[in-house]
């Protein structure tokens, strides 16, 4: 579920996150998790920083 400062991808032939997926896919990887794509958006949007992205993962991954 979005909450209202969540970015949603309205048109999936403009999606922010199609150049990351393609170079991490050719380099054997893939981001799955929901939530990780969300905060993605959010930096492609201009809502959060890298930074506050990288920091938010990697609280998450301690919990």
């Amino acid at each position: 579920m979005l909450n209202s400062n969540q970015v949603q991808n309205e048109d999936p032939e403009r999606d922010p996150l199609a150049l990351s997926d393609a170079a991490l896919r050719l380099a054997g990887h893939d981001v799955t998790d929901e939530h990780v794509r969300q905060l993605g958006r959010e930096v492609a949007a201009g809502a959060l920083s890298a930074d506050e992205a990288i920091a938010r993962v990697r609280r998450a991954s301690l919990k």
